[in-house]
């Protein structure tokens, strides 16, 4: 067992836990890696998801209208994210793991393309289809200018 693990069994029991489950799937030296990296995947993630959850409720509170400013000011800062993270990796300042817990888990969960995509569909539905090419095209260029000014700060 891990050092990290022994030595924080009784304060993070959960530590205990996801080390004994890795143990129990892990079959060689190859699967005890896989694993290790699917659950730097899940726990970037969990905290992904949760602070999509809570980025894009303020913003539509704050705003309190029907235009799905949330899910865009998420998709735009996870692309500006995403830019920033795979270019602190292309230039080796993070390692491999970090790469795995912030852009494939936090990024990954933070961004939301399947919940834009379904307010696309809901707003042509509704016969709203000015707004939604509105929406879909200042999502993506403001989208890819994010990617891009995040890629130019770490050159």
């Amino acid at each position: 067992m891990p050092p990290f693990v022994r030595a924080k069994e009784e304060k993070c029991g959960i530590c205990f836990v996801l080390w004994r489950v890795l143990r129990t799937f892990a079959i060689d030296k190859r699967h005890t890696i896989i694993m290790k990296e699917l659950l730097l995947v899940c726990v970037g993630s969990f905290f992904g998801g949760g602070a999509r959850y809570l980025v894009s409720k303020a913003i539509q509170t704050w705003l309190s209208v029907s235009f799905p400013w949330g899910t865009m000011t998420v998709n735009v800062v996870g692309c500006f994210l995403i830019g920033l993270l795979s270019g602190l990796s292309l230039s080796g300042q993070i390692s491999p793991s970090t790469k795995l817990i912030l852009v494939t888990g936090f990024c990954g969960g933070f961004t939301t393309f399947s919940t834009f995509m379904n307010e696309n569909l809901l707003m042509g539905r509704d016969e709203t289809v000015l707004p939604a090419i509105l929406y879909t095209l200042s999502s993506l260029v403001l989208g890819l200018i994010a990617v891009v000014v995040g890629y130019q700060l770490v050159k």
